[in-house]
């Protein structure tokens, strides 16, 4: 009688042992980096506001309608002011972004072409941004070009 109370205890302390330390797996929870907040305002579509460039008194694009527009997934377009021979675009023409490295917040890479948008700036309804060109109006120098835009609603 001993070795069955014996054999029941053992048996109730095996199964309270077994059934107590299975748990839940909670989910994982990914964090949500800086880069990923930052994407998520940088996807739409951006009407462009203020073009500053070497040579150019006031707004570059005064009176043209010029947008930019990126996905989160790194898609990127621009329509291009229309500008004068010889001159360089408002904006570079490219098919994709991303950030140039794994920590970076502050800028963007335009491919194919790699050119850096620095001074990356963004939140849920404006943009601004700056990056390094050559540019007629410069003769050939390199001209920093400063752009502000809103987002489309």
């Amino acid at each position: 009688m001993k070795r069955i109370s014996y054999l029941f205890s053992l048996l109730f302390l095996m199964t309270f042992v077994v059934f107590t330390s299975c748990k839940d797996d909670e989910p994982v929870v990914e964090q949500e980096t800086e880069q990923d907040r930052k994407a998520r305002q940088l996807a739409g579509t951006w009407n462009v506001t203020n073009v500053s460039r070497p040579g150019v008194n006031g707004n570059a694009i005064e009176g043209e309608t010029v947008t930019l527009t990126f996905t989160e997934e790194g898609t990127y377009s621009a329509t291009n002011a229309d500008v004068m021979p010889g001159e360089t675009p408002a904006f570079p023409s490219g098919n994709s972004w991303a950030w140039p490295n794994t920590t970076s917040t502050n800028s963007i890479v335009i491919t194919p072409g790699n050119v850096n948008f620095n001074a990356l700036n963004v939140s849920a309804t404006s943009l601004s941004f700056s990056y390094t060109t050559q540019d007629a109006k410069s003769q050939g120098a390199d001209a920093t070009v400063t752009v502000t835009a809103s987002k489309q609603q």
